[in-house]
């Protein structure tokens, strides 16, 4: 690393992470609750409501059955933020992910600042939240924003570590009780995109077994098992050694529960174009990676290069060999993807304009910026005249004009500038790529979900017309969580029922519509409400719920027997 490239002061004190902070705050956090909760998001509302229910926060359940989907970290962030905050509203829900992009983008920077100017590291910092991909779960209750967190932190922590030679035990212990976090988060892929990428390393690049047979090396294994074991043991106390299976095994079992070959060729083509698609746009630099040209322009950053390429290889063929994974679980090397993104851009911005390197940035700059102006045209199109192109798109007029202005005054600035080396230009060139992503999510797609989705309110106003607030409503079986959550109280979980003479039989209840195709209630009854908390045309019957009142017993008539 060039001493001009080290930092005058502390990393965290720089004006680019200000920066940093204004620019996620203002596209993550910005319009946090104009979409309701959706998909996977209701059901770690759920689990998380449950515990501040019961005040049971050692077992995760889901209407009072044990949740063996993973291990209960996500669920226990959205708790906590609720807790905090009182309630647990859209925002509780999805505010933990919002602070792991956050913290995941200071982290990169602060990583890369290592070895890359300012400039160069803050491309790279940049990079993460505005790929494609990352808009649109970082912004969710998914679990991928706070998984990604901590496997990035435990693989970019424990390098930093090795690089500056840190104590042994410091190094290993951050690395893999970080590690041991992201397996709370969702089970066994965060310890094995710890452990692979490190061992491998140390292995085969840097030929450094001694490290892993030393004692520093077992004090992190140690720390690792520790910050497992102490949810890990009592969990399996309180159910069962199966159950303490299950919630790390179920979800990686079932990846691979329908094998066929044909899809999995078809898979191994198309995936490697869909993780290019995932990291839109920065992704159009890492396939650099395959150019020699590049690699000996990097030759200083050898080492740091090597680390990461080593933990995209190693990892990549869990997702790329197993047929229905998909782009979001690799997810998690997003970071790591977009530090190379930031090198090369950096050094190709920064090159001498008559090299090969500088015309790549600026064919970057140039492309993205004519693709946002066209891109914004044919948004307005839709916007001011939707049935000329797809009338089921709803883009309000408003956010189509402000994108259109937006990417041509980025376009103008872009051009004026497209030559400059100086670091201040890359970075505010950087700003406007952030700018575009940024707008495009949170200013269009966010409009248009918001457009479509379904008035939650409305769809409960029935039920909660028809029930008084002592009455309990019961499940016979599972129902959707997203009903769940939006129903707002303890829903107890009954069996299907075998005879109208039960007394215990609740007087209102809730079935999933798929179920009532195929079992047949034994009691008289009336509907009350039907509803799908999804927001296309065509929900599946497993996501509508069927809200009924059981009839008393009197007004029932026996069935005749038989002879």
């Amino acid at each position: 690393m060039d001493g001009e490239n080290l930092p005058a002061k502390p990393w965290w004190r720089e004006i680019q992470i200000v920066w940093l902070v204004v620019l996620v705050v203002g596209i993550y956090f910005s319009r946090t609750d104009d979409l309701y909760l959706a998909g996977e998001e209701t059901r770690r509302a759920q689990v998380a409501a449950e515990m501040l229910w019961s005040g049971d926060w050692l077992v995760p359940r889901q209407q009072g059955k044990i949740y063996l989907s993973r291990p209960p970290l996500g669920s226990w962030a959205i708790a906590i933020v609720a807790q905090l905050r009182g309630e647990l509203d859209v925002v509780s829900v999805r505010l933990p992910t919002l602070l792991a992009v956050l913290a995941t983008t200071l982290l990169l920077y602060g990583y890369t600042r290592n070895f890359l100017p300012r400039e160069g590291a803050f491309l790279a910092a940049v990079g993460y939240p505005t790929m494609a991909q990352v808009l649109q779960l970082g912004r969710v209750a998914e679990s991928e924003g706070l998984f990604t967190f901590f496997i990035s932190v435990s693989l970019l922590v424990w390098h930093w570590g090795y690089l500056k030679k840190w104590p042994g035990w410091a190094m290993w212990s951050a690395g893999y009780c970080l590690a041991g976090l992201a397996g709370l988060t969702k089970g066994p892929q965060g310890i094995a995109y710890f452990v692979g990428p490190v061992w491998f390393y140390l292995l085969v690049i840097e030929r450094n077994w001694r490290s892993l047979l030393s004692p520093a090396h077992l004090v992190g294994l140690l720390g690792g098992g520790i910050t497992i074991g102490v949810w890990q043991v009592p969990y399996m106390m309180a159910t069962s050694w199966e159950a303490g299976k299950a919630v790390w095994l179920t979800q990686a079992s079932n990846r691979f529960q329908f094998f066929d070959w044909a899809g999995a060729v078809k898979h191994f083509v198309r995936f490697p174009f869909e993780i290019l698609a995932c990291t839109f746009p920065w992704s159009l630099a890492f396939v650099q990676v395959f150019n020699r040209k590049c690699w000996r322009a990097l030759g200083d950053l050898r080492s740091e290069l090597q680390f990461l390429l080593v933990a995209l290889a190693v990892t990549f063929p869990t997702v790329w060999f197993a047929p229905y994974a998909r782009g979001r679980y690799f997810m998690p090397l997003y970071p790591l993807i977009s530090i190379w993104c930031g090198i090369i851009l950096s050094r190709c911005a920064s090159a001498s304009r008559e090299t090969g390197m500088n015309k790549g940035w600026r064919v970057f700059l140039g492309g993205l910026s004519t693709a946002a102006v066209v891109g914004g045209i044919v948004v307005c199109v839709i916007a001011f005249h939707p049935s000329w192109v797809l009338e089921n798109v709803q883009i309000p007029p408003i956010p189509a004009a402000l994108f259109l202005g937006l990417a041509t005054a980025i376009a103008i600035w872009t051009v004026s500038h497209i030559g400059s080396s100086e670091g201040r230009s890359i970075q505010v060139s950087t700003v406007c790529i952030a700018l575009i992503m940024g707008f495009i999510h949170t200013g269009l797609i966010v409009s248009s979900q918001a457009a479509r989705q379904p008035q939650v309110g409305d769809l409960l106003a029935d039920v909660r017309t028809e029930l008084r607030p002592d009455e309990t409503l019961v499940s016979f079986g599972r129902v959707s969580h997203a009903f769940a959550y939006y129903y707002g109280k303890f829903i107890p979980q009954y069996d299907w029922p075998a005879t109208a003479q039960d007394e215990t039989l609740p007087t209102y209840f809730c079935v999933r519509r798929s179920d009532l195709e195929t079992h047949e209630l034994p009691f008289a009854w009336e509907p009350i409400a039907e509803m799908s908390f999804e927001d296309d045309d065509t929900p599946s019957a497993r996501t509508y719920v069927v809200v009924g009142r059981r009839l008393p017993l009197i007004a029932q008539k026996p069935k005749p027997e038989r002879n």
